[in-house]
């Protein structure tokens, strides 16, 4: 959803959340970019009707980077200025009413879309907030150097293995 739009949050879900490498494609000439991807963690619907949720499916996503911040709730100015980044952030965080905010962190891509995520724990969110910017620094820093080699060894896939331990490049 679009920073500020109070209106069309959705119901807080239980996901689960991992990196997922990139691949070269069509011949080494075009990348799929690494992603952070989602999806809800319940099947509600696998019991009655026999069906996946659209997000076991197709998963949410987001290219590692496009990713502009990750700020813990704790991070936010209680009264922030009103041009910042701070303020559109502060609408979302206090019209989600279920969100714990000393366990809770915002995500904000450069498409000014913004996602609250809560972790079990103060600790836990913390250590997500922590591992996840060294991911996307790490990342940039590749991108930015032109380190192409240490980006595709550490952020795409290099093999494709299958059942019996064959590989193929």
């Amino acid at each position: 959803r679009k920073a500020g739009d109070i209106s069309s949050l959705p119901s807080p879900k239980c996901v689960e959340v991992w990196f997922e490498k990139g691949c070269s494609i069509h011949g080494h000439t075009e990348a799929i970019e690494p992603k952070l991807m989602w999806r809800e963690a319940h099947q509600l619907d696998i019991a009655n009707n026999r069906q996946l949720n659209a997000t076991a499916k197709q998963p949410h996503n987001m290219a590692i980077l496009t990713i502009c911040r990750i700020l813990e709730m704790d991070a936010l100015p209680s009264s922030p200025p009103s041009d910042s980044f701070f303020t559109s952030t502060k609408k979302s965080v206090r019209s989600s009413l279920l969100a714990k905010r000393s366990c809770s962190f915002v995500l904000r891509n450069s498409f000014d879309e913004e996602f609250l995520f809560e972790a079990r724990s103060e600790a836990e969110r913390d250590e997500i907030v922590h591992d996840w910017k060294l991911v996307v620094a790490r990342l940039a820093s590749y991108a930015i150097t032109g380190n192409g080699t240490g980006m595709i060894n550490e952020f795409f896939m290099t093999e494709f293995g299958v059942p019996g331990g064959l590989s193929f490049m």
